[in-house]
């Protein structure tokens, strides 16, 4: 019996230091995503928008894993692109931030994905 317990209070901490090599803290929480469909039709949508010549592309803005920051200017999608797209459940909402299209929980300002640089 000792000698079972012996290795019980060795394997312990061994799974427990397993079990916190996890992933980085800024991986997107659960939540829905861009379907291919989605970043087709937004991309879509924005290069028909564009005039010709030559445009400098912006920055990308967020990073789907982190949080929302109040600083960026922060706008829904055109309505007109916004029905053709799946309706999302709340909390959850499309935006436009800077040049990049976010989707966002919008009780915790949670970035869930992102199509970046492409609202411009």
């Amino acid at each position: 019996m000792p000698m079972q317990r012996r290795t019980f209070i060795q394997v312990i901490p061994a799974l427990a230091l397993l079990g916190c090599a996890t992933e980085s803290s800024h991986q997107p929480s659960g939540g829905p995503r861009f379907s291919e469909a989605e970043r087709s039709r937004i991309g879509e949508y924005y290069a028909g928008q564009r005039g010709r010549g030559p445009i400098e592309v912006p920055a990308q803005t967020v990073k789907a894993g982190e949080k929302l920051a109040q600083g960026p200017r922060r706008r829904r999608l055109p309505r007109e692109l916004e029905e053709t797209l799946p309706p999302l459940s709340a909390p959850y909402m499309r935006l436009i931030v800077g040049a990049d299209v976010a989707l966002v929980n919008t009780d915790t300002d949670d970035i869930l994905d992102v199509i970046p640089r492409v609202a411009y």
